[in-house]
């Protein structure tokens, strides 16, 4: 969890918070408004953004906050929340948004788009069309937290009707050693309802209250994270191995004799063992070495080395149908449009 001035986000996925690693390069910096944090991604698990008001947050001067989602650099809509949603001693406010509305070109209808991590194809191809600005968020989930006003437009416009185009492959050179191997894709799946018209404008309120709370996180594998140090690498047995003494060995691999054996087949087995055991050090074949010659040297084509190694996871409106998730306490489920 990423929080901020009384705001906490956090990225749900299979119905649970995912667990946030700090990112060492940058740390979060709540004089800037700024927090930066690392998550697991598993391919294919969808996710969805939540977030918390809590009593320690502050209006101030304004109509409510405009909640910006932004997926690997594209924007892909907005939420607002209305002060009067979160009067009283008990303020207490929590929303998630995990969808959106697309426009298909080939039912030429509008579908519900769940969020999920997307498998990222590396490819050793140069002609692959992504922009600067696309590489540089590319791994990236941001959300954007504003005090706002509101401004009705003189006439609503109209929702584009636009797909986001995602990311799904990139050059390996492109990527410079980036530990990146997820994007975020669009899970497309019933028809839905054409998007309100949008009525409003929102604009920030003057001063240092005005300026935006950016939360993001970086979404990477388990093996990224264990390179990049935030999680622990899985503790590996200690594998060295020691040879056996040859007193060990011959008293580990010696043949036993059944005790009841009567005495004269004893002696004609002992015998024979004797003759297979001398037999045996005399072709060198096997690093053998007998018990009445406890000082003998054992004899071996290779020497024994010691060989040891080790081995290194109603107040918001937002463009998509309603969606629950599981979070403690009472959720609003927001659809992308403009409030």
């Amino acid at each position: 969890m990423a929080s901020l001035q009384g705001i906490n986000v956090e990225i749900i996925s299979g119905g649970v918070p995912l667990q946030c690693y700090d990112d060492h390069d940058q740390a979060t910096n709540r004089e800037s408004g700024e927090a930066r944090k690392y998550i697991a991604a598993v391919t294919d698990a969808k996710f969805a953004v939540a977030f918390h008001l809590t009593k320690e947050f502050h209006f101030r001067n304004c109509d409510g906050i405009k909640i910006a989602y932004v997926l690997d650099g594209d924007s892909i809509g907005n939420s607002f929340v209305k002060q009067t949603t979160f009067m009283g001693e008990n303020r207490n406010y929590k929303g998630a948004c995990g969808a959106h509305k697309v426009f298909c070109a080939t039912s030429r209808t509008w579908r519900r788009a769940d969020w999920s991590f997307g498998k990222l194809n590396i490819q050793e191809a140069t002609d692959v069309s992504i922009s600067p600005e696309q590489l540089k968020h590319l791994g990236s989930i941001t959300i954007n937290i504003q005090r706002v006003m509101r401004q009705k437009f003189p006439v609503p416009i109209k929702e584009f009707k636009t797909f986001h185009k995602r990311i799904e492959s990139v050059p390996e050179k492109l990527l410079k050693g980036q530990a990146i191997s997820n994007s975020v894709s669009l899970v497309t799946g019933a028809a839905t309802s054409t998007p309100k018209p949008i009525k409003w404008e929102y604009v920030p309120i003057s001063g240092p209250l005005g300026a935006a709370m950016e939360f993001t996180f970086l979404y990477r594998s388990k093996h990224a994270l264990q390179i990049l140090g935030c999680i622990p690498r899985t503790p590996s047995p200690d594998l060295s191995l020691e040879p056996l003494s040859p007193n060990r060995a011959t008293q580990s691999t010696a043949p036993k004799l059944d005790p009841t054996l009567d005495p004269s087949e004893r002696d004609r087995k002992v015998s024979a063992l004797k003759a297979q055991l001398a037999f045996l050090e005399r072709s060198g074949n096997a690093n053998i070495k007998s018990e009445s010659t406890p000082s003998a040297s054992v004899t071996s084509d290779a020497p024994a080395r010691l060989t040891s190694f080790k081995r290194e996871y109603d107040g918001v409106e937002l463009v998509g149908e309603r969606k629950r998730c599981r979070l403690s306490g009472r959720i609003e489920t927001v659809d992308l449009t403009d409030g």
